[in-house]
């Protein structure tokens, strides 16, 4: 059995997209260890929000079974006896669950002065997904006067994936809503 109560090198275990070293990879950097089995063979680690967020913003790294591989230096754990754990150089991921909790938008912000603004998610995104045109500025939260709401035509993100993504309003957009009286004059918390 292996001993969770002692200490774990959690640096010596390496997340890998391949078997191959020099692929993407991710040394984790903590977690919360747990058994799985009865007979206490099964560890289970629960990474740590750091670790979640850096192997995320790894995008070819851990997205399906094929491309999540371990690499476990001799003596990262030890067994009840104290006899530290033999090296594995890649092991493929027996179980793999997907990630599918879409990202959420927390809060962002405006600026009506520089035309930008700043999105931020309750989880890492994509910045190549991000599509402006998506986004509708409007007066309430009822949006029903047309004039009073407007869709962006277009825009530019500097940012990359992760948790804030900037973006660069198109000069069309900028002027638009600069020109609604109605549109973009506060904050309300309706």
């Amino acid at each position: 059995p292996i001993d969770v109560f002692a200490p774990i090198a959690y640096a010596e275990l390496r997340l890998q997209q391949t078997s191959n070293l020099s692929d993407s990879s991710y040394n984790l950097t903590g977690g919360t260890p747990s058994y799985t089995s009865a007979d206490k063979t099964t560890v289970q680690i629960t990474l740590n929000a750091d670790d979640v967020r850096e192997i995320k913003l790894k995008t070819a790294l851990a997205t399906k079974k094929e491309d999540s591989h371990i690499t476990i230096s001799y003596g990262s754990f030890v067994d009840m006896a104290g006899n530290e754990v033999k090296s594995v150089s890649s092991a493929q991921v027996k179980n793999y669950l997907k990630d599918i909790t879409p990202p959420s938008l927390v809060s962002y912000d405006f600026d009506l002065d520089t035309g930008r603004m700043t999105l931020t998610f309750d989880d890492v995104v994509l910045r190549s997904s991000f599509d402006p045109t998506s986004l509708t500025l409007q007066n309430s939260r009822l949006g029903n006067d047309s004039f009073n709401k407007y869709t962006l035509t277009g825009g530019s993100s500097p940012s990359d994936n992760g948790y804030v993504i900037d973006l660069v309003l198109a000069k069309v957009d900028f002027d638009e809503i600069k020109r609604r009286d109605r549109l973009a004059l506060g904050c309300s918390k309706e």
